[in-house]
């Protein structure tokens, strides 16, 4: 795409790959703040695609998932479109997770973060992402958020297909907040 990245971006976010998405998601915006959605061109991202998850933010206690990718159909071993995400994050982490994906669609602002990988056979790799805030296109409509895993450890899938499904998504343990204008809330 040949730009520099618009965002300050913390060194464990600072990667190629997430320059490559967030190039594209400003460029969707132009002079706005966030991208309407039906701005997003998907052409832009197909290499994101399966990595990808589109979140409904819909009230405080609940974020839709309306579209979930391959990948974590493999991770998880099972589907979560139509779920509420809250409802695949482990009851601890719930309040901290709806804080943090609230306020990145609420701010509204960017948000990296970073997952470490549970050790042994089957375990999930470390995995670094990025939420940024999409805008509906029709005002009645939820905010969205488009949450994409842009580098995944390496994973062996055939270990994967044998395990258990999982029944939580782990919380990061690193997490930043990035201002594209409006500034950042205080949520870590």
């Amino acid at each position: 795409m040949g730009r520099d990245c618009p965002f300050d971006l913390p060194k464990f976010a600072a990667l190629p790959r997430m320059w490559e998405l967030l190039i594209a998601w400003d460029s969707w915006r132009g002079d706005d703040i966030i991208p309407l959605r039906s701005e997003v061109k998907l052409s832009d991202i197909n290499n994101f695609l399966s990595h990808t998850m589109l979140f409904d933010m819909e009230v405080p206690d609940r974020i839709h998932c309306r579209y979930v990718g391959s990948v974590f159909h493999e991770i998880y071993g099972q589907d979560f479109t139509g779920q509420n995400y809250l409802d695949v994050t482990a009851l601890k982490d719930r309040i901290v997770r709806a804080k943090r994906l609230f306020a990145a669609a609420n701010q509204p602002c960017i948000a990296v973060w970073a997952v470490k990988g549970e050790q042994g056979r089957g375990g999930l790799p470390s995995a670094t992402g990025v939420s940024m805030p999409v805008k509906p296109t029709d005002p009645d409509q939820p905010m969205q958020l488009m949450h994409v895993v842009v580098q995944l450890g390496k994973i062996v899938f055939s270990e994967l297909a044998s395990q258990e499904k999982r029944d939580n998504v782990q919380l990061s343990d690193r997490f930043s907040l990035i201002d594209i204008g409006a500034g950042v809330p205080g949520v870590s």
